[in-house]
């Protein structure tokens, strides 16, 4: 992570990857595709993208006010 600031205000701090960290980023990405791959290997395209619209509503049911 690289932190800068603004040099016409000193108050606002971007924070941007460096290159080391778009190295892991990439790293990480790829083995979440791998454990993704291994745990829904089973399913068909189909079913993959049935189970995640399944979860999403799941996730916003338990995420919506409540009464709304």
């Amino acid at each position: 992570m690289e932190r800068t600031r603004d040099t016409a205000d000193r108050r606002p701090v971007s924070v941007a990857l460096t290159a080391g960290g778009r190295t892991v980023l990439a790293e990480l990405d790829a083995e979440a595709r791998s454990v993704q791959d291994e745990v829904l290997g089973p399913l068909t395209p189909e079913e993959r993208h049935l189970l995640r619209d399944l979860l999403l509503r799941v996730h916003q049911g338990l995420t919506e006010a409540p009464g709304s």
